[in-house]
């Protein structure tokens, strides 16, 4: 008999949503939930580093975060994004997880998965 193969590790949800429009410029982190355990010590070192966020093809200054030392399993599920700057209105945005995120089991995502959504609050010189 052959061992189980691998589940692979899966976003299931994000706030702001993926596609979202008009999402505040007062947005201060961005919830990424996953399937697994993708906080624990033994992955989160490399995790951290596995989030990338854009405004076209500009690198958006971030802070991976994570709530440490939790017992609460949806917790553990959980990673903040949270970028160092005020979001600039009238933007797209993109969330780069790439494919090496991990869970505590082992399990990666095993491909990009990249979240859009765009900020509202149109400038002035574009309503005229």
């Amino acid at each position: 008999m052959f061992p189980p193969l691998p589940k692979p590790l899966r976003l299931v949800r994000s706030n702001p949503p993926n596609g979202a429009a008009g999402v505040s410029i007062q947005l201060r982190t961005i919830l990424l939930v996953f399937d697994q355990n993708v906080v624990s010590d033994n992955v989160w070192n490399r995790n951290k580093c596995q989030i990338e966020m854009y405004h076209g093809p500009n690198r958006v200054a971030i802070n991976v975060a994570r709530v440490p030392d939790t017992v609460d399993y949806n917790q553990c599920r959980n990673i903040y994004v949270k970028p160092l700057r005020p979001l600039l209105p009238w933007t797209r945005y993109q969330v780069v997880i790439c494919p090496e995120l991990e869970s505590k089991f082992g399990d990666i995502l095993g491909k990009t998965v990249t979240l859009t959504f765009k900020t509202g609050r149109r400038p002035p010189e574009a309503e005229e």
